[in-house]
């Protein structure tokens, strides 16, 4: 298994704002400093060093295989994660708990969700006696749940790969 990639962060050295979170193997966390392009990451870099400074890049995590860090590069911790441009903290959010142990190690990691399809809570999907899974609570696993996941495909239509690979 090809255990080369590594998570890396782009941080604004005017703020210490991390606002980049990449993944690659071999010199892949340079790529972005040399690129001509309107992106927003773009535009930062070149204002930082307008100012005469040089932004910051931490590798976060390393000996990775590629699908471990793209799932980290994706991961944000619960006091990074944003909504509509604002911090968790400051949204009206029901569970408080979120925050808990959010200043150490053992911190909630959010992943943004792009809903493709959704339904009517009447119009849930369901099949007995399929060796499916799912949980009540808010956190879940398709972690070894191959027909489960071959279920979701089928019935909405989706390509966990393809959406993996976007």
């Amino acid at each position: 298994m090809n255990e080369n990639y590594y998570v890396y962060v782009y941080i604004d050295p005017r703020n210490f704002e991390e606002f980049y979170y990449g993944k690659g193997k071999g010199d892949r966390k340079k790529a972005h400093l040399t690129e001509v392009s309107d992106s927003e990451k773009t535009k930062r870099i070149i204002a930082i060093r307008k100012e005469g400074l040089e932004l910051i890049v931490k590798v976060i995590a390393k000996g990775l295989t590629e699908r471990e860090a793209f799932l980290i590069e994706k991961a944000k911790r619960v006091l990074d994660f944003k909504y509509e441009g604002k911090n968790l903290k400051s949204q009206n959010l029901v569970s408080h708990d979120l925050f808990k142990n959010s200043d150490n190690e053992n911190s909630e990691f959010l992943v943004k969700i792009k809903w493709i399809k959704s339904f009517p809570a009447t119009g849930g999907k369901w099949k007995s006696r399929a060796g499916l899974y799912t949980t009540p609570l808010i956190k879940a696993s398709l972690e070894r749940q191959i027909e489960t996941i071959k279920f979701l495909e089928k019935e909405f239509e989706v390509s966990f790969l393809e959406l993996m690979n976007e």
